[in-house]
């Protein structure tokens, strides 16, 4: 539904205070769903914001993710890639 149309269905529901959304929305063949779903700057991942890594921390877990990756990607000595 444009905003358009959406500010005009809204007038009219102001106009008409005993009109039920969803019969109007049924009318004009407007699925509810669409109705109530939000605009997508809206729309947020749930839970906290992720938190900043420190740069020292992230320069070890790299560090110790390479260790890593030469021990157990490589269980023969082969070089790693």
């Amino acid at each position: 539904m444009t905003p358009a149309g959406r500010a005009e269905v809204e007038a009219e529901l102001a106009r008409h205070p005993e009109a039920r959304v969803t019969k109007v929305l049924h009318a004009l063949r407007v699925p509810t769903s669409v109705w109530y779903q939000r605009p997508v700057e809206e729309r947020r991942k749930p839970g906290p914001e992720p938190k900043a890594i420190p740069e020292q921390l992230r320069a070890r877990i790299k560090e110790l993710a390479r260790k890593y990756r030469r021990v157990a990607g490589n269980p023969l000595g082969s070089p790693a890639p």
